[in-house]
C-alpha cells in the first residue's frame, strides 16, 4: 500500500531553451486566441501552447449552444474588436448567421455558430497574424527571477510530444481557464467560492429530431417553457428553448431519469434535425486531478439517460440519437487570480466605469446551483459595465496577465464575466497590454492606460456604449 507521505524525487536534468518569445499565451480558447492574434498583429513575436490538440477550447471542444453577451439590455452592441473580426469570417463562410434574437429572452441576442467551422476559423486567423502554435504541449513549471522589485517569470516549462523544454518569455498571459501558469508561479487567489462552486456539465449532439413535432408541443403547452420565450415565423436557422420541465418531472416519476433538473436547453437546427442538449451537471473540484474521470463516469451515464429520455418523452424524439459528444467537460469555474483590482457583483450591477477600461460586459449574473435543480442565481443587468485593465494583472508578480474566467472577479461578478464575449474582450486587451509593454520594455502593470485604451480603440475595440 503506498504511504501518502511517500516522495519520489524526480531525476535533475538539463532542459533545452527552445525560444525567446516577446509574448507567450497559455491556452487556445477563446481568451487565449484573442490574445495571441493581437500580440501578433502588434509585431511582437508570439507563441500560444495548448494542452489539447485542437484550437478552439470550450467553444470547440465542449458543444457551448451559442455565446450570449455582445449586446446590452438595451440592445446596444458592446463586444466587437478581433471577434467582430471572427464574427465577419464566420458569416462569409456561412459557418453562423450571425447574432439573432434569444428566442428564451434571458438576454438581447445569442450567437449560433458551427463548433468544426469556428475552431477553423480561429486557427486561419493564427497563421495570418504569424502565432507560434504548439499543440498537445502543458505546461510544467515556471521559474521565477527575484532578483527585481516584484518577481518575474524567467522561463515556462513545457512537456510536448518531442520531450520537455523551456521558453523565455518577456510576458506571460494565462489564458488556461484553471489559471495554471499563475498558480504554478505562486500567485495569490479568490478564496469567496469554496462551497458554491458552480457544476460542470457535458454537452451533446442528439440528431435525427422532427422538429415540427417538438415545436407543436411547444406552441400548445407554452407554461412549460420559460417566460418570454418566443419563436418567429419564419423559423430561424437556429431554434433555442429552454425549459421542458413537465417532461423531465414524468420521467423522473417513471424512473427512467435519475438527474433532478426542472429545465433544460436546447439549441437546434431545425432543417438538420440536430440539436445541442444542455442538461447534464456534476459537482465537484475540477482542481482534484482525480475529478475528470469520475466526473466523466458520472456524466455518461447522464447523458445516456438524457438520449432516451428525448426517445420516449420528448415530442419528436422519438428516433433521435446521440450524434456527437463534446470531447470534455465544460467548466463554468475553478480558480480567480488576485489581482490589482477585483470586480465585485456590486461594480457589475451599477454599470462601474474605471479609468483603465479594456472593454465593456453586460450578460446577467448567471450562476448555477451546485446541487439544485436550476440556477441558484440569476440577475438581470440594466446596463453595461466596464472591465478594468488591474483585474488582468496577476497581484505580486511582475510580468504576468490573465484573461478569460480566471480573472480577478468575486463569484458573482464572475457569473456575468465569465461569458464568451468577455473572454476575447479580456484576452484582446491582455495581448494588446503584453505587446505594449515590451515595445515600451516595462512592466505590464506600469503601461499607461491611455495608451493602451487608445490602441484598443484602434484595433475597434467597444470601451463605452
Amino acid at each position: 500500500m503506498v504511504n501518502e507521505s511517500e516522495m519520489l524525487e524526480e531525476q535533475r536534468r538539463a532542459i533545452p531553451v527552445q525560444a525567446d518569445v516577446d509574448v507567450l499565451v497559455v491556452g487556445a480558447g477563446s481568451a487565449g486566441i484573442a490574445a495571441a492574434v493581437a500580440a501578433a498583429e502588434a509585431g511582437r513575436s508570439t507563441m500560444l501552447v495548448d494542452a489539447s490538440g485542437m484550437v478552439g477550447g470550450t467553444l470547440v471542444a465542449q458543444f457551448l449552444e451559442g455565446s450570449a453577451g455582445y449586446h446590452d439590455a438595451a440592445g446596444n452592441l458592446i463586444v466587437r474588436g478581433f471577434v467582430g473580426r471572427l464574427i465577419e469570417m464566420l458569416l462569409d463562410y456561412g459557418s453562423s448567421p450571425g447574432h439573432t434574437v434569444d428566442q428564451t429572452g434571458y438576454s438581447v441576442t445569442r450567437l449560433p455558430y458551427n463548433h468544426a467551422e469556428l475552431g477553423l476559423c480561429e486557427a486561419v486567423f493564427l497563421g495570418e497574424a504569424g502565432v507560434r502554435v504548439q499543440l498537445n504541449t502543458m505546461v510544467v513549471d515556471v521559474v521565477l527571477d527575484r532578483s527585481g522589485p516584484l518577481p518575474v517569470i524567467s522561463h515556462v516549462v513545457l512537456e510536448g510530444k518531442g520531450g520537455r523544454h523551456a521558453v523565455r518569455p518577456a510576458v506571460v498571459i494565462d489564458a488556461s481557464g484553471d489559471a495554471d501558469v499563475a498558480f504554478k508561479a505562486g500567485a495569490a487567489f479568490q478564496t469567496d467560492w469554496a462551497d458554491a462552486r458552480q457544476p460542470s456539465s457535458l454537452l451533446f449532439k442528439v440528431g435525427s429530431l422532427d422538429f415540427d413535432e417538438l415545436l407543436r408541443y411547444f406552441r400548445s403547452h407554452p407554461e412549460d417553457f420559460r417566460e418570454g420565450s418566443s419563436i418567429s415565423e419564419p423559423l430561424d436557422d437556429v431554434l433555442h428553448l429552454w425549459g421542458f420541465g413537465a417532461l423531465l418531472a414524468q420521467a423522473r416519476a417513471d424512473g427512467r431519469l435519475a438527474l433532478n433538473r426542472d429545465e433544460l436547453q436546447l439549441a437546434g437546427w431545425h432543417r438538420r434535425g440536430e440539436a445541442i442538449v444542455n442538461l447534464s451537471r456534476v459537482q465537484g473540484d475540477a482542481l482534484d486531478s482525480g475529478w475528470s474521470g469520475r466526473a466523466a463516469i458520472e456524466v455518461s451515464l447522464q447523458v445516456l439517460e438524457i438520449a432516451r429520455f428525448f426517445r420516449e418523452y420528448v415530442p419528436g424524439g422519438a428516433n433521435s440519437y446521440v450524434q456527437q459528444v463534446a470531447s470534455r467537460l465544460g467548466v463554468r469555474e475553478s480558480r480567480r487570480v488576485l489581482g490589482d483590482y477585483t470586480m465585485s457583483a456590486d461594480d457589475v450591477r451599477a454599470g462601474a466605469r474605471f479609468d483603465d477600461a479594456v472593454g465593456l460586459g453586460g450578460f446577467p449574473i448567471d450562476i448555477h446551483d451546485p446541487s439544485g435543480t436550476s440556477l441558484s442565481f440569476a440577475e438581470p443587468l440594466v446596463s453595461a459595465y466596464q472591465i478594468p485593465y488591474r483585474s488582468l494583472v496577476v497581484g505580486g508578480l511582475g510580468n504576468l496577465l490573465v484573461a478569460g474566467r480566471c480573472m480577478s472577479a468575486t463569484h458573482e461578478a464572475a457569473g456575468s464575466l465569465r461569458l464568451t464575449p468577455q473572454c476575447f474582450v479580456t484576452g484582446e486587451a491582455a495581448g494588446t497590454a503584453a505587446a505594449l509593454s515590451v515595445i515600451e520594455g516595462t512592466s505590464p502593470r506600469d503601461i499607461d492606460p491611455a495608451d493602451l485604451a487608445e490602441r484598443l480603440r484602434a484595433r475597434n475595440v467597444i470601451l463605452h456604449v
